[in-house]
């Protein structure tokens, strides 16, 4: 019985991707997601540790297991689709010393149109990028601050 529940956590996370036409939230080099529920055992860590090539790790502890593992993605275009290869394992460990281990499955972006306008959400937009592309080190570093700074005020 506890193979199907991991095997259900374990396609769990696909659900929040059906239908969605948009790019997933991207958090910033350093950001941390933390969540902490003592009233179910449960405490959650992940931080985005590297930005090229994009490396996300995570840590989470319940009454009886842990669960830790990192995620990247490289993507290949194909002109009319995309070939998402995620890289990474994923282990969650149980207090009896069982443990899983899985990587997430390839995946295919069929029929891709592309467009000229970029949507308002592209990362391309961020005018801390736009300094760094131009060479301007501390505006760039500056203006990443404040987003930063900004982003982590609406989160609260």
């Amino acid at each position: 019985m506890r193979i199907l529940k991991v095997a259900a956590f374990a396609v769990s996370g696909y659900a929040s991707s059906i239908g969605r036409s948009c790019k997933p939230f991207n958090p910033l080099l350093g950001e941390t997601y933390e969540a902490d529920f003592p009233e179910k055992g449960i405490r959650f860590i992940s931080e985005k540790v590297s930005h090229h090539p994009m490396l996300i790790a995570c840590h989470c502890e319940g009454k009886g297991w842990k669960f830790w593992g990192d995620s990247n993605l490289t993507s290949k275009f194909w002109g009319q689709s995309i070939q998402l290869d995620p890289v990474g394992v994923l282990t969650l460990e149980f207090d009896d010393g069982e443990i899983f281990q899985w990587s997430k499955v390839q995946g295919y972006v069929e029929d891709v149109k592309g467009e000229k306008k970029l949507p308002p959400t592209d990362s391309r937009l961020r005018p801390d990028q736009r300094h760094l592309e131009n060479g301007e080190y501390e505006k760039a570093n500056a203006e990443k601050l404040r987003l930063e700074k900004r982003q982590r005020m609406v989160c609260v």
